[in-house]
């Protein structure tokens, strides 16, 4: 039995093969730090008008669209960051090192899980399929522990229960006394004995009837069903280690620039491509340029910064975040955007605000070169 609170929660991510069908085994997990996935559901609510009635019938409502994603946020460590960064930029190249440059993010997905524990003690699992990485930030600040951020964008989601009083009857049908069988099954993988793997609930009857997508194997009472994915054992690569602010030098045209703090981030573009007949999305794929954007902060130490901002010049900018051993490297051609510095006592901040610009290559706009056991 678990603890009873948060610090029991956890979270993992594993690549899938064919985007929105769930992977189960060989999670990769990683501390979290903040945020979370959610699930949220749209209600139709019926406009029209009953004679006489002063409120909605429960006839007059119905589910709507699924929903299912959100804002996560990991501390950037020292390992176990490959399938994010593939899944952040499209095109991965190398053997370690490994080189990720603006690409195709079609066909890439991930299954993440996220284990939440209730006041009983047990993990409850949440596992989300398809999920792509819409927006990602990477931010160092002076005195504090580099992060990773990702906004995740899931075609589904499903908790999971399981019931011991299953019959089969080597045929498609199910059923279930105790089950409670319900729309949000629909999708869901359904194993037990006799049920074929990779097998999932493809209607739902009544509470305690269900049809699945493959035939059961055998004629059986007493089956234990499992109605979703259960919870994946947590395991943490041993030796994981944060990046922090000691570990992070900048430069900007070649030269040496310090900074205050520094991020970078960037925006695939997705579209929810949503269709009637289904309450889920098919594969969210790019219907914008991807856009990559970053903020410096640092003091006021001179005109250049802001001449490349009126003139319009651009500039080499290199992030590196290295602990002699493992790194990251980002490398971007960029724009200038402003401001002024501002008036102010003490010693004078200025915002540098850039947008990444392709000088030849998508690769030449941003390179992200890392370096992790």
């Amino acid at each position: 039995m678990a603890q009873k609170t948060g610090i029991a929660t956890q979270i993992g991510y594993v690549s899938e093969v064919t985007p929105g069908t769930a992977v189960t085994a060989g999670m990769t997990f990683l501390p979290l730090a903040t945020g979370g996935l959610d699930k949220t559901i749209d209600f139709l609510e019926s406009d029209a008008i009953i004679a006489g009635r002063e409120t909605d019938t429960s006839d007059m409502w119905a589910l709507g669209a699924i929903k299912c994603g959100g804002p996560v946020g990991f501390e950037l460590y020292n390992k176990n960051l490959r399938f994010l960064f593939k899944n952040m930029f499209g095109a991965e190249s190398g053997s370690g090192p490994y080189t990720y440059t603006p690409g195709d993010l079609a066909g890439l997905a991930l299954t993440v899980q996220e284990g939440i524990p209730d006041l009983a003690g047990t993990v409850q699992p949440w596992t989300f399929t398809g999920c792509k990485i819409s927006e990602w930030e990477i931010a160092v600040d002076e005195g504090q522990i580099a992060t990773l951020g990702l906004d995740i964008l899931a075609m589904n989601a499903w908790d999971v229960r399981t019931v011991a009083d299953g019959v089969t009857n080597s045929t498609t049908a199910v059923t279930s006394a105790t089950a409670v069988f319900g729309a949000d099954d629909v999708g869901k993988p359904i194993s037990g004995s006799g049920i074929p793997s990779a097998a999932t609930i493809a209607s739902v009857q009544s509470a305690t009837a269900a049809t699945i997508s493959a035939a059961a194997t055998a004629t059986a009472t007493s089956v234990t069903f499992t109605i979703g994915i259960a919870l994946a054992t947590a395991s943490y690569t041993s030796a994981l280690t944060p990046l922090h602010y000691v570990h992070s030098t900048l430069s900007v045209a070649g030269s040496a620039f310090k900074v205050k703090s520094a991020k970078i981030k960037g925006n695939n573009g997705f579209a929810e491509r949503r269709f009637c007949g289904q309450r889920t999305t098919d594969e969210p794929l790019a219907e914008k340029k991807k856009v990559y954007t970053g903020e410096l902060m640092a003091e006021f130490n001179n005109m250049t910064a802001y001449r490349r901002f009126v003139n319009g010049t651009e500039a080499a900018l290199v992030i590196t975040i290295s602990n002699g051993t493992n790194s990251v490297v980002v490398t971007a051609n960029v724009r200038h955007d402003g401001s002024k510095p501002k008036a102010d006592l003490g010693l004078i901040q200025q915002s540098i605000p850039f947008t990444c610009k392709a000088s030849s290559t998508d690769a030449s706009a941003i390179t992200a070169v890392v370096s992790t056991a």
